[in-house]
């Protein structure tokens, strides 16, 4: 009998790219630039934390959710 798998603590349908442009300066907290969720192809062009802590956001909902 095998042992129940158990999930991955790092799933793959929480997996995001940041980049982030060239006039960035997180230090200073001016972050522009652009996120995408892995999974699902979704893309943002982001100008604040706000906007990408957001995007992150509704990406988990919509996962969580089965959408």
């Amino acid at each position: 009998m095998e042992p129940p798998r158990r999930a991955p603590p790092l799933p793959y349908d929480r997996a995001f790219v940041v980049q982030l442009g060239r006039d960035a300066d997180p230090g200073t907290g001016a972050v522009v630039g652009r996120a995408e969720h892995l999974a699902s192809g979704r893309s943002l062009r982001f100008a604040s934390w706000d906007e990408l802590l957001a995007f992150v956001a509704a990406c988990a909902r919509d996962d969580d959710t089965g959408s």
